[in-house]
């Protein structure tokens, strides 16, 4: 009823077999019918305009992206360095790409070049090598997402619990790689365990509460 034009458009992405988006531009348009009212319902594939008229509202609407790519690259840049979070992405035969500096610390790397370019295989990391190769090889094919996957890796000779999350990496709707993420049980167990005995604890005397 909002629409003067008598149709509603707009652009959508559609996840497709192969875990891949495709951009479809649909239209819904109101018919009128004898005891009530039908909807003609339109797809067809969106196809994006050669040029842009190059005029006041297409510069500030350019600025206003850049600046919005700008602050997510200061965001990614603060993340990728400053956290505590884990991630890793790889290309699609799964080598890594790139780590946070945190996957650097965990395990001790001290040059990127010591991961780039390879597997978790030929770093010697997993226990359960084969089971997380099939997770990575169904969330390239499909887009599969697997969240707080149960997981072991070797740190220095120790063996550690971690959750392991895995997801598809997009460019265009294309899947070009993997995304993941994980945690080590151990060390989130042990920071709740010092957080409940903090908040027991009286600050002033040191005591039991």
């Amino acid at each position: 009823d909002a629409s003067e034009s008598g149709y509603v458009a707009d652009v959508f992405g559609f996840k497709q077999k192969d875990g891949s988006y495709k951009q479809e531009e649909i239209l819904l348009m109101r018919i009128p019918a004898v005891y009530d009212v039908e909807y003609l319902y339109c797809m067809k594939p969106h196809i994006l305009s050669q040029a842009e008229p190059e005029n006041k509202a297409g510069k500030e609407k350019n600025d206003r992206q850049d600046a919005l790519v700008q602050e997510y690259s200061d965001i990614w840049e603060n993340i990728l360095w400053k956290s505590r979070l884990m991630f890793f992405w790889k290309d699609k035969d799964r080598r890594f790409r790139g780590v946070s500096r945190s996957v650097m610390d965990y395990f001790g790397i001290t040059d990127e070049k010591q991961i780039i370019g390879k597997t978790e295989e030929e770093m010697g990391w997993l226990v359960d090598n084969d089971e997380m190769a099939f997770l990575e090889k169904q969330v390239l094919k499909k887009g599969t997402k697997y969240q707080d996957q149960p997981s072991h890796v070797i740190v220095n000779g120790e063996l550690r619990d971690v959750v392991c999350t895995r997801m598809a990496l997009y460019d265009n709707g294309r899947i070009v790689g993997i995304l993941g993420r994980f945690e080590d049980l151990n060390l989130e167990n042990r920071k709740m365990t010092q957080k409940q005995r903090s908040i027991r604890t009286d600050k002033l005397t040191g005591l039991m509460n």
